[in-house]
């Protein structure tokens, strides 16, 4: 019979073994959110990795004057007026040819007060700020060849993702 301490020793030595043959890796991902591009570059060493994305997708991306305006105008609204690009920090663990990971992240976008003047139809931006999102991710990463691996994953902010990651 299994007592504590006996696989408490057990879990040890099979993450200890599986570190020592952990490998290092950059993998590059292309995924969808809300019908729009997401695309990111990742770099891992031992069980800990960093991952850079973008989603291509605003609330507005029409052609705008990045000033305001005085003249009579109607306000549009808030809108998104850049991509979302952040950072993810993930944390991987392997068992045998599967690595699960997960993560948590940050998400930078630009928001801007728009506004449309009546006689010409032109739209302002009023005022802008940053909006700053939390994201989370999971996902696993599936060895097919001894330096190549297949991943699949869900990020909060980018959507559903697949990828390709090199091992070296």
């Amino acid at each position: 019979m299994f007592n504590k301490s006996m696989m408490t020793a057990c879990l040890l030595t099979l993450s200890l073994s599986s570190q020592a043959t952990e490998k290092s890796s950059i993998w590059f991902t292309a995924g969808q959110q809300n019908n729009a591009p997401s695309y990111s570059i990742g770099f891992k060493q031992y069980s800990v990795g960093i991952e850079f994305g973008y989603i291509a997708d605003t609330e507005y991306g029409g052609y705008r004057f990045d000033y305001p305006t005085y003249n009579s105008y109607q306000i549009i609204g808030e809108r998104s007026v850049s991509y979302p690009t952040g950072t993810d920090l993930l944390f991987f663990h392997r068992i045998g040819a599967i690595e699960a990971y997960f993560g948590i992240g940050f998400y930078n976008q630009h928001q801007a007060l728009l506004a449309q003047e009546t006689s010409s139809g032109y739209v302002y931006t009023q005022y802008t700020k940053n909006k700053v999102m939390i994201s989370g991710s999971s996902g696993i990463k599936v060895d097919v060849m001894k330096n190549l691996s297949l991943l699949a994953g869900y990020h909060t902010i980018r959507g559903a993702n697949i990828g390709l990651s090199f091992n070296y």
